[in-house]
């Protein structure tokens, strides 16, 4: 057997261009903590921003050795400027009308926010066994980001959702959780 820490998207979202970071830290954090109390092999797997959050505890935690991100991608600076979906483009823009910025001094703005982002783990992946979830229609975590984030990992794609951010995450959950479940067994 083995144990399954499953981290969704908890992002508490603000004015404040810290609270994507402050959060991230925190689910860390959480995640590292309950790894620590584990006896049997530990697998990871996350959606969205738990996507993110579990790349980064997999290349950190050495007790973490597989996972499986759903929906998740590295830049995450970048994600939150150019995002479509409804809540991070309803943000943005509250973010540009209250700072008067353009997009593109808000995306430089988040990069200087934003100090735990997957991209700066590379290293942290050798040896460890990574599936992923593409969802291909996603406009909340662009499609190039999530390949970024497949080929920053090394990660094997389980499956790919021709569908938009959440109808993938629930998707990935209706229709590829045995493979999810098989990667995980035989990578665990």
């Amino acid at each position: 057997g083995f144990s399954l820490i499953c981290v969704n998207d908890g992002v508490q979202h603000s004015l404040d261009l810290h609270s994507h970071d402050v959060t991230s830290r925190k689910a860390l954090a959480a995640v590292r903590q309950i790894v620590g109390r584990m006896k049997s092999p530990v697998g990871i797997l996350g959606t969205s921003s738990g996507a993110i959050v579990a790349s980064v505890a997999l290349a950190v935690e050495p007790r973490l050795t597989s996972g499986v991100l759903i929906a998740g991608g590295a830049g995450m600076a970048e994600i939150i400027a150019k995002s479509q979906g409804e809540v991070m483009a309803n943000l943005r823009q509250q973010r540009l009308n209250r700072f008067r910025w353009t997009g593109v001094e808000y995306h430089a703005q988040l990069q200087q926010a934003i100090r735990l982002d997957v991209s700066d783990f590379a290293d942290g992946f050798y040896g460890k066994r990574i599936g992923t979830v593409v969802a291909l229609k996603d406009r909340t975590v662009p499609v190039r980001n999530q390949l970024r984030l497949e080929s920053l990992t090394g990660a094997t794609r389980i499956d790919s959702v021709n569908d938009d951010h959440v109808a993938s995450i629930v998707k990935s959950y209706l229709t590829s959780s045995w493979r999810v479940v098989q990667f995980l067994e035989r990578n665990l």
